[in-house]
C-alpha cells in the first residue's frame, strides 16, 4: 500500500545506510522524470547536488515528501518554503515515476498534491504553488493569456480539481553550443547598440565592489520579472544572503559564472545573468534582468552573449545551455530565438489559495 513520508536526508550523498539508499533512489527517480520531460536537455543529476539543494538556505527551507510502495519510490514532492519574504506560500514541485500506468500515475499525483496541501496548511501557509506539463496553448489557458494545457495531464488535473488557477506557463529552451554561430559578430553588434555600457564577467562569488549592485539587482529581479497573478512579495537582499545564495548554487560541484552590464559613467551594474555549469557539461542560465530605466540598448542580448562567451572560455567541457522564461515574456523569448535557443518543453505554474 502506498505511503507518503517525509524524506530523511543522509549526512553525505554517499552515506551507506537505509536512508542513504532511499535518498539515492529518490534522486534516480527525479532524473528519470526529467529525462521524460526534457529528453537530451535533461541534466544528469548527482546525489551530491541533490542533497545540497534539499538542505536549503536561511532564506528558503526545503521539505521533500515521498510516495513509496513496499520500499519502491513512486514519486516525490519537493516543497520550497520561503523563510524571509512570501512566507505565506509553499511552492511544490512534483516528480512521478514515468513508467507507471496512467491510473497509478494519477493516483500518485493526487496523493502527493493532497499531502503537499496538508503540509502547507499545517505550517500556516495560505497559498500553494504547483506545476504540471503545459504547451504553447491548450484547453485551459493561463491567466496571462500565453500558454495553456490539457486537462489529461494527471498533475495538472490534480491541481485543477482543487480549484487552483493556471497563473503562468513557462517555456524551457536549450542551446546546443556546437550550433552556436558567429558569436563574436553577435557580441559586436550588441555592443554597438550599447554605447555608454560595457559587459563584465566573473567566476564564482561576486567581487566585493559589485555586491551592493548585485543585491539591488536580485531585489529588482523579484519585482520586475513576469510573475502573472502570483501573490509574491518583494525580496530584500543583504551581503550575507547574497553570499549564502552563491555558495549554495556552487554546492554539489557546480560552477557559477556571472555576466553583468555596467553603466560606464556611473560605474553601476544595471543588469546581470548567471550560468550554473554541472559536471556533465550542461549549463543552466539562471536569471536575466536589465533595470527598466536602462532598457532599450540591447543590454539583455549583450549580457546573454557575454555569458555564452565566458562559458565557452571557462568551461570547454560545456555542451549546451538551458533556460526558462515566462511565456508572456515575449521580448526575452525573441532574444533567445535570435541566439539559437530551441523550445524543449512548457511547464505550468498553478496557484491555489487555501481556505481558512
Amino acid at each position: 500500500m502506498m505511503q507518503i513520508t517525509t524524506l530523511e536526508l543522509p549526512d553525505t550523498a554517499d552515506e551507506q545506510s537505509h536512508r542513504g539508499d532511499f535518498f539515492r533512489a529518490a534522486v534516480e527517480l527525479v532524473a528519470r522524470c526529467n529525462e521524460a520531460v526534457y529528453g537530451a536537455a535533461s541534466p544528469v543529476l548527482n546525489s551530491r547536488f541533490a542533497l545540497t539543494m534539499r538542505q536549503g538556505t536561511s532564506a528558503e527551507a526545503v521539505t521533500t515528501l515521498v510516495a513509496a510502495d513496499d520500499g519502491r519510490v513512486l514519486g516525490l514532492a519537493d516543497l520550497f518554503l520561503p523563510q524571509t519574504e512570501s512566507t505565506h506560500t509553499s511552492d511544490t514541485m512534483l516528480f512521478v515515476d514515468p513508467s507507471l500506468d496512467a491510473a497509478r500515475r494519477a493516483e500518485v499525483c493526487e496523493q502527493l498534491v493532497d499531502a503537499s496541501v496538508e503540509h502547507a496548511k499545517g505550517i500556516g501557509r495560505a497559498i500553494v504553488l504547483g506545476g504540471g506539463e503545459a504547451a504553447a496553448d491548450g484547453e485551459v489557458m493561463a491567466e496571462t493569456g500565453f500558454g495553456g494545457l490539457s486537462r489529461s495531464d494527471p498533475e495538472s488535473a490534480a491541481w485543477l480539481r482543487r480549484g487552483a488557477a493556471l497563473s503562468q506557463v513557462y517555456r524551457s529552451s536549450w542551446l546546443r553550443l556546437d550550433r552556436l554561430e558567429s558569436l563574436q559578430s553577435q557580441i559586436d553588434a550588441a555592443a554597438a547598440s550599447a554605447a555608454g555600457y560595457r559587459s563584465l564577467v566573473w567566476t564564482g562569488e561576486t567581487p566585493p565592489r559589485h555586491r551592493p549592485d548585485m543585491r539591488h539587482l536580485h531585489e529588482r529581479m523579484s519585482t520586475d520579472s513576469p510573475t502573472g497573478s502570483l501573490e509574491l512579495e518583494a525580496q530584500t537582499w543583504s551581503d550575507a544572503r547574497l553570499a549564502e545564495f552563491e555558495r549554495h548554487k556552487i554546492g554539489g560541484g557546480r560552477t557559477l559564472l556571472t555576466a553583468a552590464a555596467e553603466h560606464i559613467e556611473s560605474g553601476e551594474l544595471v543588469g546581470y545573468t548567471q550560468m550554473l555549469i554541472a559536471e556533465d557539461g550542461l549549463a543552466r542560465q539562471h536569471n536575466l534582468i536589465v533595470l527598466q530605466e536602462h532598457r532599450g540598448h540591447r543590454l539583455g542580448m549583450l549580457i546573454k552573449l557575454a555569458g555564452l562567451d565566458q562559458l565557452i572560455r571557462e568551461a570547454p567541457h560545456a555542451t549546451a545551455v538551458t533556460t526558462m522564461n515566462a511565456e508572456e515574456n515575449r521580448h526575452m523569448l525573441r532574444v533567445n530565438e535570435q541566439v539559437g535557443f530551441e523550445t524543449v518543453a512548457h511547464l505550468a505554474v498553478f496557484q491555489l489559495r487555501l481556505g481558512s
